[in-house]
């Protein structure tokens, strides 16, 4: 685990990023994600470069990546609601190559801490899937509901619920 762990490094998303980050999400389809999000995160990598018009108003908006060397291996990121103290986890994930090296944890704890300094009273929220949902139950966050088929037949959406101990 450390040696995987040494090797990388979170950095704030910038363009040059992007065809690593289209790769991860597509090696996660159709598992974790499905085909038609493939636009939808095409659209909010577009956002969060500033080349489409602001999908979030009001909203604060980070997005990190995890590089093993040059390589991304990951990425994810959050935005911040000031009227509603609550963050939301967006977009996160790890390249099918690389689960299972505690690469998501390292990124899930990346953004935490973030939200923590940025906003220490922020309630943080995500939605995921039956297959990702366990990951963040380790990780502290609690389901609050379950919508069946909200993604695609089959792919059931878990609203889950985070703060701090």
């Amino acid at each position: 685990m450390s040696q995987i762990l040494s090797d990388i490094s979170i950095i704030p998303y910038s363009p040059e990023h992007r065809e690593g980050c289209m790769a991860a999400f597509v090696s996660n389809t159709p598992k974790y994600f499905t085909h038609q999000e493939i636009d939808q995160f095409r659209e909010w990598l577009d956002y969060i470069e500033g080349i489409s018009i602001d999908l979030y108003p009001g909203e604060e908006n980070r997005y990190f990546v995890v590089l093993q060397g040059q390589q991304v291996i990951g990425c994810g990121g959050f935005g911040y609601n000031p009227s509603t103290k609550k963050a939301t986890l967006a977009w996160g994930l790890v390249h099918n190559d690389h689960h299972k090296q505690y690469v998501g944890s390292a990124l899930l704890t990346h953004r935490l801490n973030r939200i923590g300094a940025l906003f220490p009273q922020a309630t943080v929220l995500l939605d995921t899937t039956q297959h990702a949902y366990a990951f963040f139950e380790r990780h502290g966050f609690e389901v609050e509901k379950i919508t069946n088929d909200a993604y695609a037949p089959g792919m059931h959406r878990y609203d889950m619920k985070w703060q701090k101990k």
